[in-house]
């Protein structure tokens, strides 16, 4: 995970294991690269963004938690 791009990481935001979601959000905010903004703001507002479905409950509050920092 700590190889991984910020754009990948926010993947991880909506996954079912909450160390994922975790550790994901953890590592997005210790990179603070802005170019995942969009991408999280999508999810935020339940669109489907970079994820595979439409995302989860918990997968929208942690990307609303990443914004926060």
């Amino acid at each position: 995970m700590l190889d991984e791009s910020a754009s990948k990481l926010v993947t991880y935001l909506d996954h079912a294991n909450g160390w994922w979601r975790d550790n994901a959000q953890k590592q997005i905010i210790i990179l603070n690269d802005k170019s995942v903004v969009p991408a999280l703001k999508q999810i935020v507002r339940g669109e489907q963004a970079t994820l595979s479905a439409k995302p989860s409950h918990l997968g929208r509050l942690h990307a609303l938690w990443t914004l926060e920092g």
